[in-house]
This record gives C-alpha cells, structure tokens and sequence, in this order.
C-alpha cells in the first residue's frame, strides 16, 4: 500500500451527526487515491480524559483510538474493532484481514472497555497500521 504524506494540518475539523464540531491536529495522506486524515485531540471516555486519535478516509471517521489506560507510560492506544455487519468483533471471531497485527482483548487494555472484544493496539505512530484498519472498516461499512 503505497502511503504519500500530502500535508499536516493544525486546524482539520470535522462536524459529528450530532452537530458538535471537533477540532484536531491532524496529518493528512493520499492512499490508494484516497485522502487520508488522522486527526490527534483528547476527550473524556471510559471515566477520564484521554488521547484519542480518530481515521478519517474521504472526510469519513473510519477509526477510532483511544488512550490505553497506562498511555501516559507506554503511548498504547486501542481501537474497537467492528464486523462487517457493524457490530464490535468478538475474540473468538477474528476475521482474517486482522490476522497477524496486535489484537487483544480491549478490556485489557482499558479497564472499563469491552470485554470479550477485540481491540486493535497501535501508538500514535503507528500511522500505517491506522490506515490499514481504517481501510478495512470503510470497505466494510460501503459493503453494508
């Protein structure tokens, strides 16, 4: 997958159905003809505040990390994964595109997360495999 930086964007802001308006600093890339944006800010989920990282592919958030509850020492985050049907994927169900990349159970990794299903462990980084997951859930979600 060939992955070209087109730019770095302080200001990248996106509109939620529900009409608040996010701001976030974000690196953008052209991937497979498609702009690519990770946008980096922080929010309060699972009881605290804590990074987060959301994947936008063609304007759409695509993906979606949150900070691990040891962030502040390890960087870790983790991203639910989601089906094809939508729904978050299970441990015992492990659909092979995820095959090989560092999955975990998501409540390990965040003590109020989803227990049972599978989380998607990367650093903030790790731009690449934030854009392989991303691919991933938009083909799945135009599949729908």
């Amino acid at each position: 997958m060939a992955i070209k930086l087109v730019k770095v964007d302080p200001q990248y802001t996106y509109r939620w159905p529900d009409g608040s308006i996010e701001t976030y600093k974000a690196v953008v890339y052209n991937v497979q003809s498609r702009e690519v944006s990770i946008g980096f800010t922080q929010k309060k989920a699972y009881g605290t505040m804590r990074g987060r990282v959301v994947v936008f592919v063609d304007g759409y958030p695509e993906a979606e990390f949150c900070g691990a509850d040891d962030y502040d020492i390890t960087g870790r985050l983790v991203a639910v994964i989601k089906r094809p049907d939508g729904k978050y994927m299970d441990m015992n169900e492990l659909n092979e595109e995820y095959v090989g990349l560092p999955i975990f159970d998501h409540s390990t990794i965040i003590t109020k997360g989803f227990k049972g299903k599978v989380g998607l462990v990367a650093t903030e980084y790790d731009h690449d495999l934030m854009i392989r997951h991303a691919l991933i859930q938009s083909k799945w979600r135009r599949a729908r």
